[in-house]
């Protein structure tokens, strides 16, 4: 909905035989297709620099990639609407074969404070003071808006859908997910993507 180029996740239930630690049971897993295709390679920008620490600053990508940055700041700009947490150099990167290209979006499991309790989540609904302790990104700044305020160029995106169409995708899981834990997600779009929606109606 974005316009970005993503890996398409989908829910499947797989049959697991159990082990010593569990009994055979239906999970329900997030699933997706490899999205290399045949003689490609995915070389991470974790791979590319091997070791890195401080010194892979946000300018430094781009000023190695400056072919990518369009794509990396659109994957910074995502993930700030998510609240991705996990964006470590090993989460992103590009495609070789003989050419290089950047590699769709993907691995975005710890979004949405898919990793809180359901009384963190209860938490945050009744003080929405509390969302601050769960803003964490990586790898350029440990506060979302501190990363993207990174970005020397706003990327292209497809703003035309409502907050709500977005809030919609997340209502279609609320069997899954619950009530409070859609009510926390839905708020954090809300807010994320007025945001957004600020930072490129100042354009």
């Amino acid at each position: 909905m974005l316009g970005f180029d993503g890996v398409d996740y989908t829910l499947q239930t797989i049959n697991s035989n159990g082990s010593e630690d569990f009994e055979p049971q239906e999970i329900l897993c997030c699933v997706s297709k490899n999205f290399l295709k045949e003689e490609e390679t995915l070389v991470t920008f974790g791979k590319h620099y091997k070791s890195y620490n401080d010194t892979i600053t946000y300018d430094k990508l781009i000023n190695d990639f400056p072919e990518f940055q369009e794509q990396i700041n659109q994957t910074l700009i995502f993930d700030f609407i998510v609240n991705n947490i996990d964006r470590h150099f090993n989460n992103f990167g590009y495609i070789i074969n003989g050419k290089i290209r950047y590699c769709p979006i993907f691995d975005n499991g710890l979004s949405l404070y898919s990793d809180l309790s359901l009384e963190d989540i209860k938490a945050i609904n009744k003080n929405k003071y509390m969302k601050k302790r769960y803003d964490k990104s990586k790898p350029f700044a440990k506060k979302h808006k501190s990363q993207i305020k990174l970005i020397n160029k706003l990327p292209n995106i497809n703003l035309t859908n409502t907050n709500e169409d977005f809030k919609n995708i997340i209502k279609e899981y609320k069997n899954y997910l619950g009530n409070e834990r859609v009510l926390a997600m839905c708020d954090l779009l809300e807010e994320r993507l007025n945001y957004v929606r600020e930072l490129y109606a100042d354009v």
